[in-house]
């Protein structure tokens, strides 16, 4: 069993991940402008939501009661390793071809994050975990819906 201050670390590590990704994706694309600016956005949008993690982590990593029974930590680990495989297929130059592979691949990663970050603790936890965790869903979606130009 997960404590709710391991919960906090994978999320947070798995917010800087994705970063990462994002940074080397924008590297890797520089002279599509348009693809490096949407990376370089999702960079940044993806280092603010390891900050908040952290800002949530201080405020609540002390409190056994937030999570309850932290039943989502498969999710997260699972999280977790999609996300330090697709940095290094990224840096091993293999995740993608071209920009557009690069965005539905990217765009896949977000849809599937969303889903464990809506199930993580869907249905146990303290109200403020659940709904910080709901945001961060919305927030996978609403980069998916980016990368794939909606």
């Amino acid at each position: 069993m997960s404590t709710t201050y391991q919960i906090f670390e994978k999320a947070q590590r798995i917010e800087e991940l994705c970063a990462e990704a994002y940074r080397l994706l924008a590297e890797s694309f520089a002279g599509d402008g348009p693809a490096r600016d949407l990376f370089v956005r999702l960079a940044q949008e993806e280092l603010q939501h390891a900050g908040r993690v952290r800002l949530l982590a201080a405020r609540y990593r002390h409190d056994p009661r937030l999570l309850g029974v932290p039943s989502g930590a498969s999710e997260l680990d699972g999280m977790l390793a999609d996300a330090e495989q697709a940095v290094d297929s990224i840096r091993r130059g293999n995740f993608a071809r071209t920009a557009e592979e690069a965005r539905a691949r990217a765009g896949a990663l977000e849809e599937h994050f969303a889903r464990a970050h809506a199930e993580l603790i869907s249905h146990e936890g303290h109200p403020a975990l659940r709904e910080f965790f709901w945001k961060l869903a919305e927030q996978d979606r609403a980069h998916n819906e980016l990368l794939r130009g909606k």
